[in-house]
């Protein structure tokens, strides 16, 4: 995976924006002032490579738990991937940022590390940020 060049610093959040230009996507990562934090950046791009299967997992960890009425015939799009972009966020964790075309917030879905899974991450929370 190839992200844009240069990178771009936020910082008011202490992250960084690595645009795949191959992607419609926002990803962005954390790290400090100097330059983004190689592992963080090492699993967005993981998380790139298997956006199809984390964005067709977030999407059924949603359908559990959203409100039907909220989604009901809404059509789940993935925007970004994050890692790293809340101090909290632990070193195993990727974020997928999801929106439908029937709210304006975003809905971020967390996957771990899962070494005993056969498939390696799980989804193991999510929330929703009004905009």
């Amino acid at each position: 995976m190839t992200f844009s060049t240069p990178p771009r610093y936020i910082a008011g959040e202490g992250s960084w924006a690595l645009g795949p230009p191959e992607l419609d996507l926002d990803v962005i990562v954390g790290g400090g002032a100097a330059a983004p934090d190689p592992a963080r950046v090492a699993l967005a791009e993981w998380a790139l490579e298997q956006l199809d299967v984390l964005s067709a997992r977030a999407r059924e960890y949603l359908e559990a738990f959203a409100h039907p009425a909220k989604v009901d015939g809404a059509a789940w799009t993935t925007t970004g991937v994050e890692s790293g972009r809340s101090g909290g966020d632990r070193a195993d964790e990727v974020h997928l940022v999801l929106v439908t075309d029937r709210d304006e917030g975003e809905w971020r879905v967390r996957f771990r590390n899962a070494p005993l899974s056969v498939e390696g991450f799980f989804a193991n929370g999510f929330s929703y940020i009004p905009i």
